[in-house]
This record gives C-alpha cells, structure tokens and sequence, in this order.
C-alpha cells in the first residue's frame, strides 16, 4: 500500500510505477482511506491494462460519486484559522483578527451585491475585480485597499493547502503601488491645533500624538508600547513593533526632550498598568470601543481637518518630514524609522550611531541649541 498524507493536505495520495519506469503521484481527492485504496488499485489496474477503460471509468464513478467538497464564504475564516494553526504559521492575535475583519467585509459584500456567490470556488477573477472596484468607490487610498487585497490573497492560498482545485483570483486583481502616495504630513499650526483637541478630550490621546511626533511610531506600536520599554534616564525607547516582530527587529529610539518631559508627566500619574496607554491598549485596534479612548477621527473633526487625507498614521509622515526639513540624512531617517527586512536591520549597529540618531531628533523637533556667545571686552 502506497498511499500517504502530504503536508497540509486532507486528501489521501498514492505513488505508483507506470510501466514505462516512471512514478506517478496522484491525489485521491478523498479524505476516505478505503477509497482511495480502491481508486489507487484502480489505477494499478488501468496501467496493467488488466481492465478495459470504460470499466475502470465506471467504478471511478460509482466511487467519487459525491461532488467535491465546496467550501463555503461563511466558513472560510475557520478553516483558514485552523490550516494556520496545523501548519505552524500562527500570526498574532491582532493580525489574525485583522484578516477576519477584511474576509468578513468581503462576504458581506457578496451578500449584498453577489447573492449567488456562496462558496470560494464561485469567487472567480470577475467577483474579485468587481469587489477591487467597490473599494476604490469607498475613498479608501490605493495602499490600503492594495493590503486588503493582499490579505485575501494570503488567505486563498491557505485555502489551496487545504482542498484541492481552489483559484486564488485575487493576484490578478491586485491594485498597483503608487510609489507618490505617502501620505500627507501635519503643517506646524496644525499640530498645535491637534494638541489642543487632544488634549481637551482625551490626555491619552494627546500622549499618543506627542509620541507618534517625535518617534515616528505607528499607532499599534504606541498603543502597545510598555513602560519597561522606555528609559528616561538615558533617554531611550528600545521596542519591537508589531510589524517588525516576526523578523525579531527591535528599534532604539532617543527621546527627544519635549517627548521626555511628557512621558515624565505621565509616569508620575501612571496606574498599575504595564502599558503607558491603557485605554488604548485594552481595545487596540479598536479605541471606538467602551472604556476606550474614543476615535481619532473625532479629533481630527474638531481640529477642522475632517475628510483631508488625514489620519493617525499622518504623525508618521509629519514625523519624517520633520526630519527631511532638518537636513537629517537618508539613511539616519531610515534607522530611526524601523525596518521591515531582518537583513537590512543587520547591517546597522545602533550603538555607533545613537549620538548621530539623537542629535536628528533634536533637529526634528524644531528645537535649536543656542548658540554660544561670543565674549565681549569691556572697555577700559
């Protein structure tokens, strides 16, 4: 008996030799073991030619008489979740929660618009392009929409490892990268107005615009970020973002003195918490939710910047212009930054250039050293 299990698979396989000397791998494309002997014996047969063909086709028939297995909309983030979990490549809590939140707004659209639409196998490239387009209708920029799609791209192809004959229409759907689109940065009277906001409505929010400012950090960095992480003494957050996590990359950030002066304020009241913002990191991502700190859009609003291409992730931008307009180098905005590529984080050692890395931030921030005097001879 040569029939075997592949990796990811639910289908027995079977290998034979074929009477040319050549082996031949197959799938039963059942999960029954008794059928799929019979199918392999079946082929061994055909081979043999001990069987005429259109008998063999017959008992071919009566065996695989049930359709093939469909898998339906609604079961997809499941299955998905129990493949990632069978094959070892478990993401995050928030990552795996991200990808549901993309798979069940995709299904909900088919609901509405494509009613007939019930299983993978009826999401061809025509569904798919349709649904790219919905988006673009939404206002939603081509780098967002451009990850929603590669997040149903990295969920069909779990789905191949699973069933057999699954399309993955979604690589052909793929909306460009736009190297121009980088987001727009906050003007300093801006800031300033944002500050305000933040700071009536929400002090976490206010501290939350203060560190995306001068670190460049993304929000589920911020929001996340933990007190053990940051040396006030020596001035210094060494932290792991959540985007970076799975390459083991850690960023070393110098605080700059106006973020110094903050995080002082709010140690000093800070609760029993290991987050230095709680409420955001008890409903990361969602700070809408209760006891959360409320929807950045709503400062934004008040701020008079409401439907301006403006959103949090714009301090990260601000954040690199700041830096731009400090003639700070390409490379120093880049090691302050972060990395998304384990080999490039080889290449820097931060400790040779944390004097240079502090220095940008400075320069970042708007503040200039004052510059030393000259003494003056008293006359005689």
């Amino acid at each position: 008996m040569s029939l075997y299990k592949r990796q990811y698979s639910q289908f027995w396989w079977f290998q034979i030799w074929k009477p040319d000397g050549k082996r031949m791998r197959q799938s039963t494309g059942t999960a029954d073991k008794a059928k799929a002997a019979i199918i392999e014996q079946t082929f061994v047969l055909a081979f043999g030619k001990k069987t005429r063909a259109q008998k063999l086709i017959a008992m071919l028939e009566s065996i695989c008489e049930e359709e093939k297995p469909k898998i339906a909309l609604k079961d997809v983030g499941q299955i998905y979740a129990s493949w990632s979990k069978m094959a070892g490549k478990e993401t995050g809590r928030k990552t795996l929660l991200r990808k549901q939140e993309v798979l069940k707004k995709f299904v909900k659209w088919t609901e509405a618009n494509c009613p007939n639409v019930q299983t993978t196998e009826d999401v061809q490239r025509a569904v798919a392009s349709n649904y790219v387009k919905h988006l673009a209708t939404r206002n939603i920029k081509d780098t967002s929409r451009r990850t929603e799609i590669q997040i149903l791209i990295t969920i069909w192809n779990g789905l191949q490892k699973t069933a057999e004959d699954i399309k993955n229409p979604w690589p052909d759907v793929l909306p460009a990268a736009h190297d121009t689109e980088h987001g727009k940065a906050y003007t300093p009277e801006q800031e300033t107005r944002i500050y305000e906001v933040a700071k009536e409505k929400s002090n976490e929010w206010l501290l939350a615009c203060i560190i995306a400012r001068h670190t460049g950090l993304r929000y589920g960095s911020i929001a996340q970020l933990k007190w053990q992480e940051i040396d006030l003494e020596k001035a210094l957050i060494k932290h792991t973002p959540p985007k970076t996590k799975k390459h083991g990359i850690q960023v070393v950030l110098p605080i700059s003195q106006p973020l110094k002066t903050a995080l002082e304020q709010a140690s000093k009241t800070k609760t029993s918490s290991d987050y230095v913002l709680p409420k955001h990191a008890a409903s990361y991502p969602h700070p809408e939710h209760p006891n959360g700190p409320g929807t950045y859009a709503s400062i934004l609003k008040e701020a008079g910047l409401e439907n301006q291409g403006y959103t949090f992730h714009s301090w990260r931008h601000t954040f690199r212009t700041r830096l731009s307009e400090a003639r700070v180098s390409a490379e120093i905005a880049k090691r302050l930054g972060g990395w998304t590529n384990d080999k490039t984080a080889n290449k820097y050692d931060h400790a040779e250039r944390l004097d240079e890395m502090r220095e940008a931030v400075e320069k970042a921030t708007g503040i200039k050293k004052p510059k030393k005097r000259k003494a003056v001879k008293k006359a005689i």
